[in-house]
This record gives C-alpha cells, structure tokens and sequence, in this order.
C-alpha cells in the first residue's frame, strides 16, 4: 500500500504519570474520546477498551486461555499479556512491547495502534506525549488483489476492498468497463491477470481522487453487472454473453453483515468459502502421463469442474490458479490464508515407476512433533509464507507449521467424508485416507486436504481422468462430501 503509517513519540523521557487526561481523536470525523494510560519503563500504555471505544468497536477477555481481541472494523486482533504478538486477520504482528493484564484490565502499547491497527485498519496513527493524545486519520480505503476466474456462462473480475466506498461504474467504450473507486488507493501487491475467459485485460492505476480500475472484455461478451459482497469484502464484476448492448447498471447495495459470534475467540463462523488448489502449473508440468498427457492440465481441469459443482451447492470459491501459471507452493497456502478460506482442496494426480499403481487416495496432514510456537494465532489462518523478519527463522518455520496442526482433527473428519463419497460414485481402485507432512498443507489455517483422483502412469486412470464424465462424478462427490462436512460442522462446533 503507498502509504506512510508514522509513530510520534515526543518528548519520551518526560512520560506523563498514570492520571494524565488523556484523549483518543479519531480524523476526520471528528471524534475524542477519553483515554485511560499506565506508564511502564517510561512507555505509555492505553487502555484497550478506550481504543475499541475510540474505533467504533468492541474488546474482549477471555479469562480461561487469557487472551483479549479487539474487534473493530469487522477486523479481529487477538493478543495475550506478557506477549508482544498480536494476531491480525491475515498476519501476525510485533508490537515490539508485550501485552499488560493489570488489575483486571487489559493494555496495549503504542506499536499495538501503529504496527497492528493502523495498517489493518488504513489509519496513520500518532501518538503525541507532549500534548497528551493519541490521533487516528483515515487514510480510506485500498483497493487489493484481482482475480478472474471462470464460472458457468460468465467470467468473474474479483476486487478485493478494505472499506467500501463510493463507487461509480459504466461503460464508455465499446468493450470496456471502468470503474472508479473514490478515495482509495491500490495496494502494491496486485498482480493483474489478463486474457480469461470474456475478459482480455484489466488494468488498475491510483489517480487523483482514488483507483480507476479498466476492465477491457475480449470477444463475445455483450453484457455485465457488478455486485458488492461481504466476507471478505469485494466487488464482483460478472461478464456475460447475452444479446443486445452493454447496459450501465446500478450498482447493488452491501448485503446485510452476517452476525458476529457470540464467542470472540471461536476457531470459525462456518463453512462457507472454499479454496481449490489445482497442482502444479506454469514451467511445473507435473507428471506426463500416457499420451502426453500433463499433471498441470488434469488437475485444472479438475478443480474447473468441482469449483463449478460447489458453486451450485451454495459455496464461494476460489482457485490459487485459474490458468496455466506457476504459484509456489507456499504461496498457495498463503493463498487460502489471505481469502480467509473455511477449507482447502489440493488436487493432484500421482505417478509411480510402476503402470499397476492405480486408484485414488485422500491425504490429510500428518502433525510435527515439535511444541508449538506460544504466539497468538489468527482465527483461520491468515498467516503469511514471507511475513515481515521480525522472529528467527526457526520460529517462523514452527509457525508455518504450526498453522495446520489445530486442524488436524477436522481434515482428518473431512478427509474421510471425501473418501466414502468417492469410493460411492467412482469406478477407480479406493487407496484410502493417508497422511502427509508436507508444505502443501502444513501453513494453511483452515482444515485442508489433498486428493488425489488417479495415476498418470497408469493407462485406465489416466484416461478416466480425461473423460468429463467421470470428472464431473468426481466433482459432484466432493461437493456431496463438503456440504455434509458444512452440515456437521455446526454439530462439532456449537
């Protein structure tokens, strides 16, 4: 994101005492509100219910695990006293002074509002001890990662947001949509994606007054609409092939904010968002089978055909791949991470030195024996591969690792599900559930499997995996698996 989140501390070694009249004034709305401050080691402390005040939000304490979350913005903070890690939605962040639990309160240090709330929340934060006050301006929103992918009849351009805004849509030219996104600004890790489907090219650039994103249509396509959708927060510009012009239409309202849990802690909400990850891709062929046949080629097709099935079921898909291009494979993981995915699917194929190898498997994670990592965790992952260097390396390895050892119990209940449903619709040799220490799996923070519909190697499953009868059958018994999975989910989680 350009943008500058910038820390004052002014006159440090003057610390004001504990009594100090402090204030929280949040720009440009215009609020202040009191804040409560401790001094510690010459370091002031705010109360965490002041800055939740402050945010328009609320905090919590959860006395049995002893951990606090500020939830402000539909973003969730989670942060334990005497740690300096607070868990943000999709990343874990150095507060650089830990956490204080002092007579039944909870208190955050300034990198608390600096490092954590104010990129999260798009907010410069200022913390100023000479005057006694701590500003937040909103910096508006940003614009994030655009993905198009494919759905039956349409091709989807996906537009993340931080914050919704005003937005204004039409089309001037023929085969062009353009948006504009006021106030906003893009953030520097979008990667455009060109030539799918309906759509030839989008293109994004920050212009006075916000982000004008163009959306350029290939042939074919005559018709569009744009949605606005929550969790996560995104625009979903949906290009069709109907006869006639393309219309200027009337941008929906957000649909209603689902009701947060009572539970502020609670390892999920549902399931509801599902991440397909077709192996391999790019300069990664995987194994060629007979005929020449490519792993990267099967597996798209695949997780094309299941994506499709679980659409129709009710879920909100996404793909780490939707083309032939290279993701690595830790990044597929971060993937699922950052879309706040409730499941992750890896579809592979297999290959063995021998043709008689056949059938298909279902993998999920096998735990590590080390201790896990005391550091606060996200609610469903949100971990990044590369986050910024602020632990050792080994500490950053055990909590990669880590992400998916919670979920263990629910991949393995998936897993199986999985498993029943195909050995019910397919014709292939049943390899069983199995387990796998693999980064495939190992840092996505969502229940996550890996399965496997067949060997290349082999003559009668590689050509079963080519047929789109048998990949749809395939597909339908996956979704079957996921919506009984949705389904007693609820009753394993109450």
């Amino acid at each position: 994101m350009k943008r500058c989140i910038t820390l004052v501390l002014a006159l440090a070694l003057l610390a004001p005492p504990a009594s100090a009249a402090w204030r929280i004034v949040v720009e440009p709305q215009g609020r202040s509100v009191p804040a409560r401050v401790v001094v510690r080691d010459g370091i002031p402390y705010i109360h965490l219910a002041d800055v939740a005040r402050a945010l328009g939000g609320s905090r919590h304490w959860n006395p049995a695990n002893r951990k606090a979350a500020l939830i402000a913005d539909d973003r969730r903070f989670v942060m334990s006293p005497g740690n300096s890690f607070v868990a943000v939605a999709d990343r874990i962040v150095n507060m650089r002074r830990p956490a204080l639990f002092e007579g039944g309160e909870f208190w955050v240090p300034p990198g608390f509002l600096d490092e954590a709330v104010g990129p999260a929340l798009h907010l410069e934060t200022v913390v100023d001890l000479e005057v006694e006050r701590v500003t937040l301006r909103d910096l508006g929103p940003v614009v994030g990662d655009v993905v198009i992918e494919e759905r039956s009849g349409s091709t989807v351009v996906t537009i993340g947001l931080s914050d919704w805004a005003d937005i204004h849509v039409e089309s001037h030219s023929s085969g062009a949509i353009d948006l504009f996104v006021q106030r906003a600004a893009l953030a520097d890790t979008v990667e455009l994606v060109s030539s799918q489907g309906y759509v030839a090219r989008v293109s994004a650039r920050e212009r006075q007054g916000g982000t004008s994103l163009m959306i350029e249509t290939a042939r074919g396509a005559t018709t569009y609409r744009v949605e606005r959708l929550d969790h996560p927060r995104r625009l979903e510009v949906i290009v069709e092939a109907r006869a006639g012009s393309v219309p200027a239409p009337a941008l929906r309202e957000p649909k209603e904010l689902l009701a947060r849990p009572s539970d502020p802690f609670s390892t999920s909400e549902g399931v509801e968002v599902v991440m397909i990850d077709p192996g391999y891709g790019g300069h990664e062929t995987g194994t060629v089978g007979r005929g020449g046949v490519l792993a990267k080629d099967v597996t798209l097709e695949i997780a094309q055909d299941l994506g499709a099935a679980l659409q129709r079921r009710g879920f909100y898909v996404f793909m780490t791949r939707s083309s032939d291009s290279y993701v690595p494979l830790e990044r597929r993981c971060e993937l699922a991470n950052l879309a706040d995915a409730d499941v992750f699917i890896a579809i592979r194929c297999d290959a063995w030195i021998s043709a008689a190898a056949a059938g298909f498997q279902v993998q999920h994670y096998e735990a590590p024996r080390e201790a896990p990592l005391p550091v606060a965790l996200p609610r469903r992952g949100g971990l990044r591969y590369d986050h910024p260097s602020v632990l050792t390396r080994t500490e950053e390895a055990l909590l990669w690792r880590n992400a998916q050892e919670q979920y263990v119990d629910e991949s393995r209940v998936l897993a199986r599900l999985v498993r029943g449903e195909l050995r019910s619709a397919l014709p292939s040799a049943d390899r069983g559930v199995r387990t796998i220490a693999h980064t495939a799996l190992e840092g996505c923070g969502m229940p996550a499997i890996v399965v496997s519909l067949g060997y290349l190697t082999s003559g009668g499953d590689s050509g079963r995996m080519q047929d789109e009868a048998f990949r749809q059958d395939a597909a339908g018994a996956i979704a079957s698996a996921l919506t009984a999975y949705r389904s007693g989910w609820k009753e394993r989680n109450p």
